[in-house]
């Protein structure tokens, strides 16, 4: 069965040439008011918007989908446009055609339409809820949070240092962590240990950020129990969808 995508005509990207070739039925509105009323009727599983959509911009549209109850309340939705869009979307510059279609290459990649709801899929270990994401380097801090506000209806913490996410962790209460290898002091690995140790924080499931290449480090890191790697430079426009499919799939 086809994935069913909506656009509204403002988008300056030939769909038709990006999903050449691909099992998707795109549907076409001239505007956001005639897209509001299709998608409070009918599901899809991925719309994309502009911020200039007449009638009803972009943001506007994401938000009433997101309040109502609709058949497209826990869509993927992709914001295109100059200016930052909301929170619980994935969001493009009109340039980045590369990058989307790299996205849609991991949203289709998907074995089935209930995992690429993003962050309302499930795992045998329930719905994912809660990321802890630790990184030394303070730089990377808004990449990651740019990274993590994609996924809808998530709660993150990010922490500087292990010593920080061990002071933090019980309160916060993640359903997963994500810990930068490299890390002064207490080291990424060294974090896993210690959490291991612990009868409340042993059962955290726990991925792995790492800049390492070599196929030997890989698998020692993999030794260590993560559910999941996701490999350095980080990618913004794609870090929720990659730490979405490992939850689903570990």
């Amino acid at each position: 069965m086809a994935h069913k995508i909506l656009s509204t005509k403002n988008i300056k990207i030939d769909l038709e040439e990006l999903f050449s070739g691909k099992d998707v039925e795109v549907i076409f509105e001239k505007d956001g008011l005639t897209a509001f009323s299709r998608l409070i009727k009918e599901r899809f599983d991925f719309v994309i918007v502009s911020e200039h959509d007449e009638g009803l911009d972009g943001s506007s549209l994401i938000a009433a989908m997101r309040a109502i109850n609709s058949p497209n309340k826990d869509s993927a939705f992709i914001f295109i446009g100059e200016s930052d869009g909301p929170e619980d979307c994935y969001t493009f510059l009109p340039s980045e055609l590369d990058e989307i279609k790299d996205l849609f290459e991991l949203l289709l990649k998907s074995k089935t339409k209930d995992n690429m709801t993003t962050g309302f899929s499930l795992s045998s270990r329930g719905r994912l809820r809660k990321i802890l994401f630790v990184d030394d380097d303070k730089e990377m801090h808004p990449l990651i949070q740019k990274g993590l506000k994609s996924i809808y209806n998530i709660e993150s913490l990010i922490c500087s240092s292990g010593q920080e996410a061990l002071d933090k962790l019980l309160l916060f209460g993640p359903d997963l962590i994500i810990l930068d290898v490299m890390m002064p002091y207490i080291s990424g690995t060294e974090l896993v240990k210690k959490l291991k140790e612990k009868e409340e924080t042993k059962d955290i499931p726990v991925i792995f950020f790492t800049a390492k290449e070599k196929i030997k480090e890989l698998e020692e890191l993999l030794e260590m129990g993560p559910i999941g790697l996701i490999l350095k430079p980080v990618n913004p426009k794609t870090m929720s969808y990659e730490i979405q499919e490992i939850w689903n799939e570990a």
